[in-house]
């Protein structure tokens, strides 16, 4: 309540704040990264008193609607990949503890690659799943070297997992579907 020696905003008294005290186990997350022969480059630090359960690479075109772009183990502290977009692109990182306390990096900002010849990039060289970086959303059909068809799946834009572990090793082709884009790789598997 005021009184004539406060205004009516003000008021006199004692107050008590309380409150619960726990440990933050993430006390900072750094984001660093820049461009290279149009590979976006990302590193970070993690300052943290649990371990780190996961991290979500987050990227956004206008820098405040971020989507997930892959999710990297928590021991993880570096991820690369080439982009499809020729504009700017914003990073950042939600970290996540074994405690489900999540912390948002800061956010940094790097030039697009403006390389859009491949609708995919595939890595051809697997042990347990191929990673496919894609422009946009596909289908795929995975084939041995004798053409016959052992998977089919549909992957999301951005970076996709297919998993290839209870193949046998060998030579394979996966055909990638997307709008009106078509493209085979040749997949070797160690």
């Amino acid at each position: 309540a005021g009184n004539p020696n406060v205004s009516n905003y003000g008021s006199l008294g004692s107050y008590t704040i309380s409150g619960n005290t726990g440990a933050l186990p993430i006390h900072d997350v750094s984001l660093n990264g820049f461009t290279e022969k149009d590979k976006h480059h990302l590193s970070w630090s993690i300052i943290a008193d649990e371990p780190v359960k996961s991290i979500q690479v987050e990227v956004s075109a206008d820098g405040s609607s971020f989507n997930p772009l892959t999710l990297v183990e928590g021991g993880a502290r570096q991820f690369s990949y080439l982009p499809y977009q020729a504009n700017t692109l914003y990073y950042r990182l939600k970290v996540t503890s074994v405690l489900e306390q999540s912390v948002y990096s800061n956010t940094i900002v790097l030039r697009g690659a403006g390389n859009t010849e491949k609708a995919f990039s595939v890595s051809t060289l697997v042990q347990t799943e191929i990673s496919v970086n894609a422009s946009a959303n596909f289908q795929y059909h995975l084939s041995d070297i004798n053409g016959r068809q052992i998977e089919t799946g549909n992957g999301v834009k951005g970076i996709s997992k297919i998993p290839v572990s209870k193949q046998a090793d060998g030579i394979y082709i996966i055909s990638l579907y997307s709008n009106n884009k078509v493209q085979s790789e040749r997949i070797i598997k160690q």
